[in-house]
């Protein structure tokens, strides 16, 4: 053991005395290491060959296949969405969900029906954060070029607010009052009062 490492947990599973220092793998070795997991990745390789002969199926076609569920417990399907999905918040007493995602674009959508309620339009870029306020009066959407907008969902939508900083990586409603935090990639904390 070196001087510097801390003794070993009493409650180490591996109680027969070997020491980790077999397991190390050293900058010469990594070639050998990558070699040999290469040997063995095209070797189980050759023999899904055979399989897709066989079988017509290619591994593509597999994965797509190993991807579905067996079955389908939700109670409802949002799909309106052409991209992957970032952020979701859910309404704190209506049956309303937000969405945003990499398609640019935030909704607003009944749980109930799956149906949309709202189509947030005007982000330029990957709409990564999506919330509602503590009470459920404002609904906030932000991008990751900074764009954010916040929208009064008791007077149908109406945009209140608007505002654009640098990069985002994050945003959240305070949990009690209408007062919006977010975050910028360049180390920047900003605070509004909706």
């Amino acid at each position: 053991m070196k001087d510097n490492t801390p003794p070993h947990s009493p409650y180490e599973l591996n109680q027969d005395g070997e020491d980790d220092d077999d397991e190390l793998i050293y900058v010469g070795d990594a070639d050998e290491v990558l070699d040999q997991w290469e040997a063995e990745m095209n070797a189980a390789g050759s023999d899904d060959d055979d399989d897709e002969g066989a079988g017509g199926m290619a591994d593509d076609e597999d994965d797509e296949l190993e991807n579905v569920p067996e079955r389908d417990d939700a109670a409802v399907t949002f799909t309106l969405h052409g991209a992957p999905v970032f952020s979701a918040s859910l309404h704190p007493t209506e049956d309303l969900a937000v969405s945003g995602g990499e398609d640019d674009r935030a909704f607003v959508w009944n749980t109930t029906t799956g149906e949309r309620v709202f189509e947030v339009t005007g982000h330029s870029d990957s709409v990564i954060a999506s919330e509602f306020s503590y009470d459920g009066v404002y609904v906030a959407t932000g991008d990751i070029a900074g764009q954010i907008q916040v929208f009064k969902v008791t007077q149908e939508y109406k945009k209140v607010w608007e505002f654009t900083m640098g990069d985002m990586c994050w945003m959240k409603w305070h949990f009690g009052a209408h007062v919006l935090l977010a975050g910028a990639d360049s180390g920047e904390i900003y605070v509004w009062r909706i």
